[in-house]
């Protein structure tokens, strides 16, 4: 009994690191987006002293997107955040991923498995980040989408109030 014993080790740890290294690659195949999101990429002008930063990170192997958005300066309560596309800068386009599902308010986080086409969208720089408020419903603040090396120190992969 005790010869089975080092072998059980042994098994136990070649598939933990087995396990682990399949983990550790999955998150070092993770693609990493940004837009920085003013008032200067509306499409109509507006006059806002708010600004934000939303981070996105997309898992290959799922097609999970997680994001965190942060803001602040806005006109007047937000009424909407939402991933749009396909467009190019300057473009209106529809809504493909309601990022405010989770609630409003700064930082705004969340989850969501892509489609194939949302996923060309991103991969191709064809979709921006659009907040809506009460004083301007078409949009206060906007920012295009677009892929960046990823961080030494990476977020999360999944937000704490992902859905």
């Amino acid at each position: 009994m005790l010869m089975n014993y080092p072998r059980s080790i042994a098994a136990f740890v070649v598939c933990a690191s087995l396990i682990c290294s399949t983990v550790a690659r999955a998150a070092d195949d993770d693609i990493f987006y940004v837009a920085t999101i003013t008032d200067n990429e509306q499409s109509v002008p507006t006059e806002s002293p708010g600004k934000g930063v939303a981070e996105f990170r997309l898992e290959r192997a799922t097609l999970k997107l997680s994001w965190k958005i942060t803001y602040q300066g806005l006109t007047s309560k937000p009424l909407s955040i939402g991933l749009y596309g396909p467009e190019n800068v300057g473009a209106n386009a529809g809504l493909v991923v309601d990022l405010g599902k989770n609630g409003l308010k700064s930082p705004i986080t969340g989850t969501a498995i892509l489609s194939d086409g949302v996923l060309s969208y991103l991969v191709t720089g064809r979709t921006y980040v659009n907040l809506h408020t009460a004083r301007y419903k078409d949009g206060e603040l906007r920012g295009q989408v677009r892929r960046i090396r990823a961080p030494k120190n990476p977020p999360s992969a999944t937000p704490a109030h992902s859905s």
